[in-house]
């Protein structure tokens, strides 16, 4: 998944910088999945 060739080498763990960045990385990787978002507004 591109989002996560960001992060190489260290892929062991993703910690978020930020919401936006939190976003992005779900919408992403949801893309590349063809699957929807998560909602985290529960």
């Amino acid at each position: 998944m591109p989002v996560l060739e960001e992060r190489f080498p260290r892929l062991h763990y993703v910690r978020f910088k930020s919401e936006d960045e939190r976003a992005r990385f779900n919408h992403s990787i949801a893309a590349d999945l063809g699957v929807e978002p998560i909602d985290y507004s529960h």
